[in-house]
């Protein structure tokens, strides 16, 4: 629907800050028809005493970061435990590994949006 149709690569540097992990990823975004745009993003996850972690993004700054939603691992995989309402859509996700390879799959769904990003981060 948002016409994202398309591949990106780029890399993320990891930063470790007492229980806090910082993803934060550069990179190119290469539309299907012949576009490009830089991107940059950085989500912030911490390890919760319940086994669970929990995602939020740093859009607005490392001190004003937005709760996504806890993921829980179920059935060799992590999962969003309830989806995070942005406007009028909801965004979860499903984080699979394997050897050297994460698989990180965000599933947007609403009246804006009807997607899914596949992100493999190696």
């Amino acid at each position: 629907m948002t016409n994202w149709s398309g591949n990106g690569s780029g890399s993320v540097n990891i930063e470790t800050l007492g229980n806090q992990i910082y993803l934060t990823e550069v990179g190119c975004f290469n539309f299907d028809n012949g576009k490009s745009i830089s991107t940059e993003n950085e989500y912030l996850l911490i390890k919760k005493s319940n086994g669970t972690i929990s995602l939020s993004h740093t859009r607005f700054g490392r001190n004003k970061p937005v709760f996504l939603f806890d993921i829980s691992f179920d059935n060799n995989k992590w999962l969003s435990i309830e989806p995070h309402l942005c406007v009028k859509d909801y965004y979860s996700c499903e984080i699979y590994t394997s050897k050297n390879t994460i698989y990180l799959n965000w599933n947007i769904v609403g009246p804006h949006k009807d997607e899914i990003i596949s992100c493999i981060y190696s």
